[in-house]
């Protein structure tokens, strides 16, 4: 793993992300109120919960990316905000001088306005504004980094076609943007 390499120790990741669930629902997760979440995600939130529990003590660096299904659901950008910083006080309780990485969402689809499955208004809000408070965040927060995948991605909009950079025309990254992913979060990261 790259990351071994550059950081020049072991690196074990765990994974406790949950597709689906926005940052409200995440502090549900963090609370231990499963009730509360949508039923077909309880059984993957209580796992996830789980994993967070066993390992917050003895984690190093904690990746928050959230936004897409806030965004989805036009949760205003300080709520979102808001969400974002009580999920990095539950890993600081926990361990003081964990680091933290935000990962800002990339954009959802314009050509896709409502969700085939749902109905759902995809564009409900301006995603670009989560990614503002993200890196606003910077400011406030000490030994924590944003990877701004949003602005990386704007930019490719730039020279490069919707197409290019999702895999199912909603805001699922294709191949190449989960290379994109991996890039802003190493230069986040590593410089």
């Amino acid at each position: 793993l790259g990351a071994t390499e550059r950081a020049g120790v072991r690196v074990t990741m765990r994974n406790a992300s949950v597709g689906g669930l926005n940052s409200d629902d995440f502090q549900f997760v963090l609370k231990k109120q499963f009730s509360n979440i949508r039923e077909e995600f309880r059984n993957s939130a209580q796992n996830a919960m789980s994993v967070i529990e066993k390992y917050d003590e003895k984690t190093d660096v904690v990746f928050i990316a959230l936004g897409a299904n806030d965004c989805a659901g036009s949760m205003p950008a300080s709520k979102f905000a808001l969400n974002v910083c009580n999920i990095i006080d539950y890993f600081r309780d926990a361990n003081k001088s964990v680091s933290v990485v935000l990962v800002s969402s990339m954009d959802i689809s314009h050509k896709v306005k409502k969700s085939p499955e749902k109905g759902a208004d995809l564009n409900g809000y301006d995603i670009g504004k989560y990614a503002a408070e993200l890196t606003a965040l910077e400011k406030e927060y000490s030994n924590l980094v944003c990877a701004d995948i949003f602005n990386f991605q704007k930019s490719l909009l730039k020279r490069k076609q919707w197409e290019d950079l999702i895999a199912d025309n909603l805001n699922h990254p294709c191949d190449y943007m989960q290379r994109i992913y991996a890039q802003g979060i190493f230069a986040s990261l590593f410089g």
